[in-house]
């Protein structure tokens, strides 16, 4: 709805701006005719050589003259009704002065012609002085009458070469005025008609606007009910998940409690391992709970340093031995380089990242090859899980990263909360999580993280503000902006990023939408757009998960899909730059 009421009030300044435009140029055309009028009488009070009236007509000249810049400034800072009655009211004075001073039956004409513009003026601005206009006018032609009968005072003595003078008034400014209410007309028939086709416009704007709305709540009522299914389904299986090994150890625990002497070691030994085991199961499921806990509140924190990946890598085969015990028929393989470069991660978080995937694998295969591929390029490493497990239908490959789903016709197994987390810390990580798979022949999890000392062919320079909520995903892009040549500073907070703005020179902003909702996000990319630092704009980069549309295009914004390769994270640092210098040139 912000888009259509932005669009609301450009049309109404729009319009209103376009309704004056016949107001201003009828009162062009009258201070024209009235200099011409003038004029006349001054020209007939000469020959007539009634000094008296003279002063009369050069006062009115001044007016005219004078007061017409200000009376147009005037009216273009008014609302379209007042000025038109201004107009009315005053061209009725107008007449008023110029039946006072001409008597002659030649007037008449004029001034039913002229007495017309106010009328026509009340027809079409629908004015609130109606009444009073009409009440004018009818005093008007009393007047005129009065005066034809009964000379007055005030009128001016007019000549033969006067008459002549009067007849080309009436013959001029007759005409002319019969134009000017002919083009009035016109000119507002075609505003109106203008008004009429931008309102059906701003209709199917705010109807568009309304229709997207109604998608989005209808969308958001779909996740909610969603999400409220998925977190019913992961109580049912937490039940089943917590209450097994729970069972487990009370139950073996019990029995070795009551007689431990009765047993043999073997078997003694054998139930300890069993409750080792649920423990162990108990607290990894506490853990991913306790993960997701932190994600979702914003808590989850990552220690960063370099990171040997072939290190990790190598002990996975111990780390796996539950899961090959679990499931002998799979035959698993790992295919590694020589040398890997260092990456900037938690040693405990990659690992958790890769036994999360290598656990999804084992557990929707059961029989047949799990694989395990590294290779590297001028970025970062990609590690590669290959199964040939049941597979997964493209529809779903985004609900098995959100929490508490599992996907429906495979085997419920574990909380549903794995890929969701492992998501999460790879993005955390500056990496990316892409899934291929096909069903009934297997799926394929890769993961991409950056090299920490990743290098960048063109170095670039300038300050880059990153006003983002994710604090352990801006000190991955910062090290990589530094890296690049540029100065990182991170923000969280809008505020913070708008006192920055205004205390230094911030060549480019990288900015998440989230602040932390969508609402302020908009809020402050309005704000962005329309500073200026030395006569400059901030140019922006919108690196979020919102998809690109309209919004950002219309703020002058460049939308950058999160998450991204670091390159194409520089390189959009360059673009807005780059363009930015060459509007200032």
């Amino acid at each position: 709805m912000q888009l259509a009421a932005a669009k609301q009030e450009r049309f109404d300044q729009e319009i209103a701006q376009a309704n004056l435009k016949p107001l201003l140029r009828l009162l062009d055309n009258l201070t024209v005719n009235s200099l011409f009028a003038v004029g006349s009488l001054t020209a007939s009070a000469i020959l007539a050589q009634t000094w008296p009236n003279l002063p009369i007509a050069i006062f009115v000249v001044l007016v005219v003259v004078l007061g017409r810049p200000e009376i147009k400034r005037w009216l273009q800072k008014q609302q379209v009704r007042r000025a038109a009655s201004v107009l009315a009211l005053g061209y009725l004075m107008l007449l008023w002065l110029v039946v006072l001073l001409i008597g002659d039956p030649l007037i008449a004409p004029l001034i039913i012609i002229e007495s017309l513009l106010p009328i026509v003026l009340d027809v079409l601005y629908r004015l609130p002085f109606t009444r009073q206009i009409i009440l004018i006018s009818i005093a008007l032609y009393v007047t005129l009458i009065a005066s034809l009968v009964l000379p007055l005072p005030t009128h001016i003595n007019i000549e033969q070469e006067g008459k002549i003078i009067l007849v080309v008034n009436v013959l001029f400014l007759g005409t002319s005025r019969i134009i000017s209410i002919y083009n009035l007309l016109k000119e507002v028939f075609n505003e109106q008609a203008v008004e009429s086709a931008r309102r059906w416009e701003l209709l199917e704007v705010m109807e568009g606007d309304l229709k997207l709305r109604n998608a989005q709540l209808e969308e958001a009522v779909k996740v909610s009910d969603e999400a409220n299914v998925a977190k019913t389904r992961f109580l049912q299986h937490m039940s089943h998940e917590l209450r097994s090994p729970l069972n487990t150890v009370i139950g073996l625990s019990e029995i070795i409690a009551e007689d431990l002497e009765a047993f043999p070691p073997e078997i003694v030994k054998e139930q300890a391992s069993q409750i080792y085991k649920a423990g162990q199961h108990l607290l990894s499921v506490i853990s991913d709970i306790l993960d997701i806990a932190k994600i979702e509140s914003g808590t989850l924190q990552v220690y960063y340093e370099r990171v040997d990946l072939l290190d990790i890598i190598k002990d996975l085969d111990a780390m796996i031995v539950g899961l090959r015990a679990r499931w002998p028929d799979i035959q698993f393989t790992m295919e590694l380089p020589d040398n890997l470069p260092l990456v900037l991660g938690e040693d405990r978080r990659i690992r958790q990242i890769l036994i999360n995937l290598l656990d999804n694998a084992f557990k929707y295969t059961r029989a047949g090859d799990v694989k395990l591929r590294v290779t590297t390029d001028d970025e970062g490493i990609t590690v590669t899980v290959k199964d040939t497990g049941i597979g997964i239908t493209p529809e779903n490959y985004r609900r098995i990263f959100e929490p508490f789903e599992q996907v429906a016709g495979q085997q419920s197994v574990g909380t549903g909360l794995g890929l969701a987390i492992t998501r999460h810390l790879v993005i955390e990580h500056g990496g990316i999580l892409e899934v291929e798979s096909t069903m009934g022949h297997g799926t394929t999890f890769s993961v991409f993280l950056p090299k920490a000392d990743i290098d960048f062919p063109e170095k670039g320079a300038g300050t880059v503000l990153l006003v983002d909520t994710d604090k352990n995903l801006s000190t991955i892009i910062a090290h990589q902006l530094e890296r690049a040549g540029y100065e990182a500073i991170n923000v969280a907070a809008p505020d913070e990023a708008r006192k920055l703005i205004s205390e230094r020179r911030i060549d480019a902003v990288i900015l998440d939408i989230y602040l932390p909702t969508e609402d302020i996000g908009w809020q402050f990319l309005r704000h962005l757009v329309g500073t200026t630092s030395s006569s400059r704009p901030v140019p922006v980069v919108v690196y979020s998960t919102v998809p690109p549309g309209d919004r950002i295009i219309e703020h002058g914004a460049l939308y950058l899909d999160r998450p991204s390769r670091p390159s194409a994270v520089i390189n959009a640092v360059k673009t807005v730059i780059g363009s930015q210098v060459k509007r200032v040139r």
